[in-house]
């Protein structure tokens, strides 16, 4: 009988181990990753099911390949690269640290009901670091608007910050509604936006990265209370091993999208796709426009520090004319073979003038291919040049009136 008991026992305890953790399920069981390889071995970069992709070089913010990257679509959780931007931003300034605790309104246990969450209640508090990677791994709305409330007093003014920050750095069409992505209408990026969005993060906060490429991890709720596990919604990072991040996102009007990133040999890319019709695609699709990226195209240099241009007329210079040279190395991104089509574009300061010295600028060189431009750089004056004295001066008057 006590060994009957004891078998009870063992068994009790072990279904109270099972269940006494929470899991997250938006790493749906219907995953297929024999489908999304078979959907990478077929697509092909002209005809891909995403309604708008860019692939971005990391280094120079190319656009090296796109379809539709200046049209609005719903954002989804990709909302989220901006918030991480401004939490990563509240911590460079000092305003929290990594073990700065947050605490849970109850706004944001009730608006994230029925979306991703780790399932924080009302008072509940967390620490900065477990709420970055809630939000990365598993993109988790409530612990976004905790944060939000934590930083701007209010969602309403952190999203105000959001589209502030948007702004700053050059998004030209993008309007965010909420932290999190939850909101359709009126709430809206593009695949280029997206791209500049994610390099800006990753330049600036590189230390991201730690937490977007983790793929299993827990959220504690505190002693006594079951932890919730977490399982990265990013199916990249098994599927395609190497990548490090960076955000998923999906709602019935968004489809599934992702700004997703990989570094190969020095060479980082950047790839954004809206509107893929399920996860498997995304996946595929994403992992052949990261490794078209990579391979299709070179870094290659178009300009050298120093190469001669030619002399240029100075005005009252103690010599006619001054030689010039370009102010530094150019390296770009172009597709393999393609370097001989680039063009260059000339354009020089109005009434260059003496004195001058070695080093300043007296023009531009405008770099393009296909009339797409891909970079520039300084044409400087390579010799000081001194301003010559009045009978100088008055002699090269004279000789202008006679034609010499």
């Amino acid at each position: 009988m006590k060994k009957i008991i004891l078998k009870m026992n063992c068994m009790l305890l072990m279904m109270l181990m099972l269940f006494s953790t929470l899991f997250i399920s938006v790493s749906a069981a219907t995953w297929d990753p024999s489908l999304a390889n078979s959907i990478f071995k077929q697509a092909k970069i002209d005809n891909l099911q995403a309604k708008s992709f860019v692939i971005m070089d990391f280094g120079t913010g190319l656009i090296l390949q796109g379809k539709e990257e200046d049209t609005q679509f719903p954002l989804a959780s990709m909302t989220k690269i901006m918030t991480l931007i401004l939490i990563m931003d509240a911590l460079e300034s000092g305003t929290i640290t990594l073990d700065t605790e947050i605490t849970t309104s109850k706004n944001a246990q009730t608006l994230s009901e029925g979306a991703t969450r780790v399932y924080i209640v009302k008072n509940e508090k967390f620490t900065v670091s477990s709420g970055l990677k809630a939000i990365a791994i598993t993109s988790a709305n409530d612990v976004a608007i905790a944060f939000s409330e934590h930083i701007g007093g209010t969602e309403a003014a952190f999203v105000g910050k959001m589209n502030e920050k948007a702004a700053s750095i050059g998004l030209k069409n993008t309007n965010f509604l909420d932290c999190t992505g939850l909101t359709d209408i009126g709430h809206y990026s593009t695949s280029k936006d997206v791209a500049i969005m994610s390099k800006y993060l990753i330049e600036k906060h590189p230390e991201i990265l730690e937490y977007t490429k983790i793929v299993y991890d827990t959220f504690s709720h505190g002693e006594g209370k079951a932890d919730t596990m977490m399982s990265a919604t990013d199916r990249l990072l098994k599927f395609y091993p190497g990548t490090d991040g960076l955000k998923t996102g999906h709602t019935e009007a968004a489809g599934y999208c992702q700004s997703a990133t990989i570094e190969i040999e020095g060479r980082r890319i950047i790839a954004v796709v809206f509107g893929e019709p399920s996860d498997e695609v995304r996946a595929g699709e994403l992992k052949m426009l990261m490794q078209y990226g990579l391979t299709e195209f070179e870094k290659t240099v178009i300009a050298t520090k120093d190469t001669f241009v030619k002399d240029i007329d100075i005005k009252k210079g103690s010599e006619k004319r001054i030689k010039t040279s370009i102010a530094s190395t150019l390296e770009t991104i172009v597709r393999k073979d393609s370097d001989k089509n680039v063009t260059k574009e000339l354009s020089w300061n109005e009434n260059i003038t003496a004195p001058i010295k070695k080093g300043d600028k007296v023009g531009q060189i405008v770099y393009k291919l296909d009339d797409k431009e891909i970079g520039k750089v300084d044409i400087v004056a390579d010799q000081d040049m001194g301003k010559a004295n009045w009978f100088v001066l008055f002699l090269r008057m004279i000789l202008s009136w006679i034609g010499l």
